[in-house]
């Protein structure tokens, strides 16, 4: 992000509901209520639109960046960190899982948002990578939440383009311990060279030869169906083994079952699970990420 920071919090009022309302219109933001990091602690109690964040002491380096003319926001590496912050909260529901969820946005090419069909937008660059929220927490020293940024950087993978993507993938390269099924070095929206030009495989191991592509729903028009024939077939022909991932697939635990059988005969690995109650931690995992990729798949008519 090359827009302009800063780690002063102005000390001004805080706005009127309606004057607030405007300035986030006009960048964007429409659901309410909005978050506000306040300078001065007693500013905006009683207010329904807002949810106060106080923050008495010294914000650190280059975490205030200038959304437009009127508007400020936290960057997204100091946003990383004050999720952080919750995760660490053990009277908070908010949890490293749920961070790591967090960290695919902020390092992916998509962004969510409620008030579009979708539910997200996708984007051209990253806001944010892990090494700069590995920069940013160095440059901060320590601080509530430090060790459970530093434990979701290793949790995430760089470059999703959809929360879909973002949850096949923690399903698959997440750790054992936390429910995943740790098959480490992919890549997401990996680039191949092929007779067609440059193609991007949605989850890849680029040393293996091995590429994951999601699909969505098996019922798609015929000529989506084609379109999508087409390009498997165009990977294929690049030398990588595509494995395609249906939501079925997700749902279903024989399919789901089969889905990684599939994955693992590719890479040629072994996944083992030593104890049940690592198998309930799976089972536990995919039904609470099958939840939240609920608002983006769209079901047939």
């Amino acid at each position: 992000m090359s827009s302009a920071r800063t780690s002063k919090l102005e000390s001004g009022r805080l706005l009127s509901e309606r004057l607030l309302a405007e300035d986030m219109r006009r960048v964007g933001v429409t659901e309410k209520p909005f978050h506000v990091l306040l300078g001065n602690t007693s500013c905006g109690r009683g207010r329904d639109d807002i949810v106060r964040h106080p923050c008495s002491d010294g914000l650190p380096p280059r975490s205030i960046i200038r959304a437009s003319r009127d508007v400020w926001t936290v960057s997204p590496e100091y946003l990383m960190c004050q999720y952080a912050a919750r995760a660490a909260d053990p009277s908070d529901p908010f949890d490293l899982v749920d961070l790591i969820l967090v960290g695919y946005e902020l390092c992916g090419t998509y962004l969510l948002d409620a008030s579009i069909d979708d539910g997200f937008v996708t984007t051209e660059e990253p806001l944010t990578s892990r090494a700069k929220i590995e920069r940013f927490c160095g440059r901060r020293g320590r601080f509530v939440g430090v060790r459970m940024v530093r434990r979701a950087l290793r949790q995430i993978s760089e470059m999703s383009n959809s929360p879909r993507e973002s949850i096949v993938s923690m399903l698959l390269t997440m750790s054992l311990g936390l429910g995943g099924l740790g098959l480490r070095g992919s890549l997401m929206n990996y680039e191949v060279e092929t007779d067609q030009g440059v193609k991007r495989v949605d989850i890849a191991w680029p040393k293996l030869g091995v590429g994951v592509e999601y699909q969505g729903r098996k019922y798609h028009a015929v000529e989506q169906a084609q379109r999508e024939d087409r390009r498997r077939n165009t990977l294929a022909g690049s030398g990588m083994t595509i494995i395609t991932v249906w939501n079925e697939d997700l749902r279903d635990p024989v399919l789901f079952e089969r889905f990684v059988s599939d994955v693992t005969n590719a890479l040629g690995v072994r996944v083992r699970v030593r104890s049940e109650a690592h198998r309930a931690q799976q089972r536990l995992l995919r039904a609470r990420l099958l939840n939240e990729i609920k608002p983006y798949i769209k079901e047939p008519s």
